[in-house]
């Protein structure tokens, strides 16, 4: 999935639930999560573009935030759909 048309799709703010397999050890993984999440950002910023990465910066509510490689995302469902 491309990172401009996932955002596209996707609202910030608004919960979606992605499946995808991780990066480091290629296990099927699960996250319910929200793009664009500001609040909980300490203000440093990071050492690094995730766009250049291939990642996709989400936050986690019990995680806080994470990053979604996009090669590896099977499905993202928001509002109620599924895209695969």
């Amino acid at each position: 999935m491309e990172y401009n048309e996932l955002l596209d799709k996707v609202k910030d703010g608004k919960f979606v639930k992605i499946k995808f397999y991780k990066r480091t050890t290629g296990e099927l993984r699960e996250m319910v999560c929200r793009f664009g999440v500001k609040k909980h950002a300490k203000g440093v910023g990071l050492a690094f573009n995730p766009k250049n990465k291939n990642l996709l910066s989400v936050w986690e509510p019990s995680r806080g935030y994470r990053f979604v490689p996009l090669e590896g995302i099977i499905s993202v469902k928001h509002h109620g759909q599924e895209d695969k």
